[in-house]
């Protein structure tokens, strides 16, 4: 299960609706109510606790682990607040807040971790530097909308120590380890002024019982990280390298690769994204040059990191685009990539499509467009998803072997740059399209057959799912 920040779904029961408007109950225990009858209802088991802010409700031992385990699952961000879709065209509202902000889901759909944008203790609008309104608190909520709880409050932040002045700590990225409640988790330092200053910290929370701990220090990590996919590894890219831990602190691995800094041309700096084999034994990472923009398009190098004690080699080099354009893709098992390389004159912002072997051989272009987008690998590495333009913005399914394709949609009135796909297995994946009516969430097949999720009047959604 992945989650889009970026980033990261519904079909709301009308009884849910008019029971949430009931007089004579609170919102929270309303949206419970109403929750644990239509649950009761289909005949699926419904836990006994209420619902209690910033506590673990004791719950009785279900099977499966929640009504929803087992089925296809998807927690989304609507109007600022929590949503769940659940296969069979459940939808059901989880938060009533309304500034949620980012959200993912555990591998069994009963736990949603999500960040809330709070007010800033140390924003002060009188001042020259204004430091930003708002920071990120970490919450979570199980499937049912019970133990809405907050894990990692202001106080928590602003207990933090930080350079004197307005300064405070503000949570970044969260992840769920495979197969568990644990939730590890970055920050960010908020100061005046602009700029994103990220802390480099990695820090573990179980969100059922609250038991935290620091895996690595400030800057001892790094700006990304992932978990290996059998969750027992998690690995970590700073500007300058890329280094492994286990997941229960033992046998750290430092520099694993080590590159010159990426000039990003804004106010952050560049950490690659990290790409593991399907078999948790090894990662493949893209580095882009150090200059994308300079003249003669250099290249990004393409390194396999084996953790078997073998060292690191550059398996090859390709000429992609700037990495802001999109960042080179592997697939599932690190054996291919897609990425857009420029072509034609510098700066005529043409590019095209291609798809190759993971050491940059065996290319294969797929298509030729200046709003090119990859969007998406089948989980079976078999196929993958792209969009284009062709009279109007297309959704094209293509086959990994030799890139031959068909159209499976046409995206009109979408910002080509705005779409997002995340596959469920190897026949359904969701499709987020978002343009300036608003954005539709769209659970759809390879053969074309789609179901709308919902739609909303905010573009910029967060979800995530899982099979």
């Amino acid at each position: 299960m992945r989650t889009h920040t970026f980033s990261h779904i519904i079909v709301v029961l009308l009884a849910l609706l008019l029971a949430a408007c009931a007089p004579g109950a609170s919102t929270t225990d309303q949206v419970s109510t109403s929750v644990a009858a239509t649950l009761q209802a289909a005949g699926q088991p419904v836990p006994t606790a209420a619902p209690t802010l910033g506590e673990v409700a004791t719950q009785a031992p279900t099977e499966p682990a929640c009504a929803n385990a087992g089925l296809t699952s998807v927690a989304y961000v609507k109007d600022g607040d929590v949503w769940l879709w659940v296969q069979g065209g459940m939808r059901t509202q989880l938060t009533t807040s309304g500034d949620v902000q980012a959200l993912t889901l555990s591998d069994n759909g009963c736990r949603i971790a999500y960040t809330r944008s709070m007010p800033n203790p140390m924003h002060d609008p009188s001042v020259e530097f204004v430091a930003p309104e708002t920071l990120n608190e970490l919450w979570s909520v199980s499937s049912d909308g019970t133990n809405n709880r907050a894990l990692i409050d202001t106080a928590y932040l602003a207990a933090q120590p930080v350079p004197a002045g307005d300064n405070i700590v503000s949570v970044l990225r969260f992840e769920f380890q495979p197969n568990t409640y644990t939730l590890a988790f970055n920050t960010q330092m908020l100061h005046p002024g602009v700029g994103l200053t990220q802390r480099n910290d990695i820090n573990l929370i179980h969100v059922d019982t609250g038991s935290l701990t620091t895996l690595l220090g400030v800057e001892q990590a790094g700006g990304t990280f992932a978990f290996s996919p059998d969750g027992t590894q998690l690995a970590f890219s700073s500007p300058t390298s890329v280094g492994v831990i286990n997941a229960d602190g033992s046998f750290l691995r430092r520099d694993l690769i080590t590159f010159p800094m990426v000039i990003t041309y804004s106010e952050y700096l560049y950490s690659p994204p990290l790409n593991w084999s399907q078999d948790s034994n090894s990662l493949m990472v893209a580095i882009p040059p150090a200059d994308g923009l300079a003249e003669g398009t250099p290249e990004t190098a393409l390194w396999w990191i084996p953790l078997d004690g073998t060292p690191a080699f550059e398996a090859g080099s390709i000429q992609a685009a700037f990495f802001v354009m999109g960042e080179v893709a592997f697939s599932p098992d690190a054996g291919r990539i897609a990425y857009l390389r420029p072509i034609g004159d510098p700066g005529s912002g043409m590019n095209e499509l291609v798809v190759a072997l993971s050491d940059g051989s065996n290319e294969s272009p797929v298509i030729s467009d200046p709003q090119a987008r990859f969007l998406d690998w089948s989980p079976d590495n078999s196929r993958y998803l792209y969009s284009y333009m062709d009279s109007g913005l297309r959704l094209g399914l293509a086959t990994a072997a030799d890139s031959s394709s068909t159209l499976l949609a046409s995206l009109a009135g979408s910002s080509p740059f705005a779409v997002q796909a995340e596959w469920l297995d190897a026949s359904r994946f969701l499709l987020l399209e978002q343009g300036e009516g608003g954005a539709t969430l769209t659970l759809m097949d390879t053969a074309g057959l789609a179901e709308v999720v919902d739609t909303f009047a905010t573009p910029f959604v967060s979800f995530a799912a899982v099979p």
